[in-house]
């Protein structure tokens, strides 16, 4: 045995000890490097499967909004078209179907004012009959009605 393999520096083992230090931040920033790569990719992964449910939301929305526009022109069309008939037909008077009957039909074409608005078989139907001749006192409820046809 030479006096080498007997004796060992005290330094020797703080070198190791540096030297392992060092390995372990290097692996510990590659980790992170790992780490972060993931997070992004599960994020961006996220991101688009989020965007993707949204477009599809979005677009479902907008064929049911058609859809119940749709059907809000058929009802108002197939009840205005009663009342045109029979006041054409002289049948019936504006004045007889009714305060209540006009300011229903008004205030339901106010609220849904966003489905009526394209469709000029409503505003054609609807102003023939309240071209009719109808009181005063109607005419003051569908003012906000006339207003609402001189925007669209």
């Amino acid at each position: 045995m030479n006096n080498n393999e007997l004796y060992k520096h005290p330094f020797d083992d703080l070198s190791i000890a540096q030297n392992i230090q060092v390995q372990i931040v290097n692996e510990s920033d590659e980790l992170q490097k790992i780490d972060n790569a993931l997070n992004t990719y599960i994020i961006n992964n996220l991101r688009f499967n989020l965007i993707d449910k949204k477009n599809k939301l979005e677009s479902s929305i907008n064929h049911l909004v058609e859809e119940r526009d749709n059907h809000l022109n058929k009802s108002l069309s197939s009840t205005l078209d009663i009342f045109d008939n029979e006041v054409n037909n002289n049948t019936i008077s504006c004045e007889s179907l009714g305060y209540k009957a006009l300011t229903s039909i008004a205030s339901f074409i106010i609220t849904h004012q966003i489905a009526f608005k394209n469709s000029i078989e409503v505003q054609v139907k609807l102003s023939r009959i309240l071209s009719k001749g109808i009181s005063k006192e109607i005419q003051n409820v569908l003012n906000p009605l006339n207003q609402h046809q001189k925007e669209w």
